[in-house]
């Protein structure tokens, strides 16, 4: 029969090492920072042309919409609600289907207001819709999130 020493007994290790893991994990993070510089980041576009010239919109033709930010809408100087907005657009298009339309909204406005005005203009049928903006000047670099 054989005898078992005390000195050699195995004992259970209680922690586990994790050196391994760390240098692989770090060797992993540094190929990921080298390597992605050298993805390409572009996007294969589609830009529709077309055969015919394109005419250039006459004042007459140019109306503007503007949302304020209450989303109260103002259009040809008045105020208006959605529905009269919509009301004046059907008549509008009906009289010259080639009018085009501005919207001007103002910077803090939620999305889905400016988001309701471009439906409503896709339900009348305008399709000549532009967006009125300002260049952002040196001072107002601080962007709101």
């Amino acid at each position: 029969m054989r005898r078992f020493s005390s000195r050699f007994q195995s004992s259970l290790v209680g922690e586990l090492n994790i050196t391994p893991l760390l240098d692989l994990a770090f060797v992993l993070l540094i190929i990921f920072m080298i390597a992605t510089p050298f993805i390409e980041n572009n996007i294969d576009l589609l830009i529709p042309t077309s055969s015919s010239t394109q005419k250039n919109t006459t004042v007459r033709h140019v109306k503007t919409i503007e949302i304020q930010r209450d989303s109260s809408l103002i259009f040809d100087e008045k105020h208006v609600t959605a529905g009269e907005l919509e009301t004046q657009l059907h008549s509008l298009y009906a009289k010259d289907p080639e009018i085009t339309i501005i919207i001007r909204a103002h910077e803090e406005l939620p999305i889905q207001g400016f988001v309701h005005i471009v439906d409503l203009l896709g339900r009348v049928g305008i399709a000549k819709v532009g967006v009125a903006t300002r260049q952002k000047s040196t001072a107002d670099t601080n962007y709101k999130l």
